[in-house]
This record gives C-alpha cells, structure tokens and sequence, in this order.
C-alpha cells in the first residue's frame, strides 16, 4: 500500500495510492489536520505535485511512515 499526504486549502491528508486503469486514484484515509502526532519535520517534499494539489511523499520518511500507519490503524475499523 502506498500512501501519500495530499494538503488542500492548507490541510494535510493522507491519501492511500492505487495505481488503475487512466493512472492513479486516491482514496482519502485520514485528515491530519489536528494531529499534532504528525510532524512537517518528517515530511519531505518532493517538486511537482498532482494537479493543484502539494504531494508529499511520506514513503522513504520512515518515521513519519510508522507515526501515519499507526493513526490509520487506530482510525480504520477491521
């Protein structure tokens, strides 16, 4: 699974990535917005983005990975 933190307007969220038929889709997981488990410091921006959207690419920040997998856990329901 591979997971991205998309900010619109300003608010983080992290998005789970599939790759499908016509490119990428996004499903929101989770709003970072109030989280202050989630620090900017882990975050490394990446240039570009995806339309008019910032991405960050939280995959080769491992810290940042296991704080986000940790909320998502606790957040989805089995």
């Amino acid at each position: 699974m591979d997971w991205v933190v998309l900010f619109t307007n300003g608010n983080p969220t992290v998005y789970e990535v599939h790759k499908g038929k016509g490119g990428f889709h996004f499903t929101p997981m989770r709003s970072l917005a109030n989280d202050s488990a989630v620090s900017p410091f882990f975050l490394k921006k990446i240039a570009g983005g995806w339309e008019t959207e910032e991405a960050i690419n939280i995959q080769l920040m491992e810290q940042a990975i296991n704080k986000i997998e940790n909320l998502v856990k606790a957040f989805l329901i089995d």
